[in-house]
């Protein structure tokens, strides 16, 4: 019994000195009295990137080829224009190193007697100063780098130039913009 009291005793003696370890004490005296403690406030951030697109922005119907889009005087299409734009694409990041914006398309639908489907992302077109693109292809991969912060490209405009190559039925095409921080 004697050694579980001695154990105790000693057990609250750990105790004891550890919590008085852990604050502080700062103890002033004389005319003023004055005290004094530094505190230390910590945080941490990670690495983070932020890409942000409009819910409105996030479906867009180009609309119908029709016969009036054609000029037989001049051989020319007028192409479809996103008639809800310009469009907006919002990425932001806290990394010093900036980031980079891809921007790559994928056919997912067509008619099956379509002519030539390779064809079609080479006459989507992406157009936006604030992203230094002018009717730029969707057929291949465009990038824009940009630095830390906020980074706005509010004036984003797809186009499609008719073909005698569509054929009637439906057209679908995803774009997939892809932010990485640098």
């Amino acid at each position: 019994m004697r050694k579980l009291w001695i154990f105790g005793a000693l057990l609250g003696t750990m105790a004891s000195v550890g919590f008085v370890g852990m604050g502080g004490m700062s103890v002033g005296a004389g005319d003023p009295a004055s005290a004094n403690l530094d505190v230390a406030v910590l945080w941490d951030a990670y690495n983070w990137i932020i890409l942000y697109i409009p819910s409105s922005d996030m479906a867009i119907d180009l609309g119908t080829i029709t016969p009036d889009l054609y000029d037989p005087e001049t051989d020319t299409w007028t192409p479809l224009t996103d008639s809800g734009g310009p469009r907006k694409v919002v990425v932001v990041t806290n990394n010093p190193g900036g980031f980079q914006l891809q921007i790559s398309a994928v056919l997912v639908a067509y008619p099956a007697d379509h002519g030539n489907p390779s064809g079609i992302l080479a006459r989507l077109t992406l157009t936006s100063a604030d992203l230094g693109f002018s009717d730029a292809e969707l057929s291949g991969t465009l990038t824009r780098n940009g630095g830390r912060g906020r980074f706005v490209a509010d004036d984003i405009v797809y186009e499609f130039t008719p073909s005698f190559d569509d054929t009637p039925g439906d057209y679908s095409v995803i774009i997939t913009y892809t932010a990485t921080a640098q």
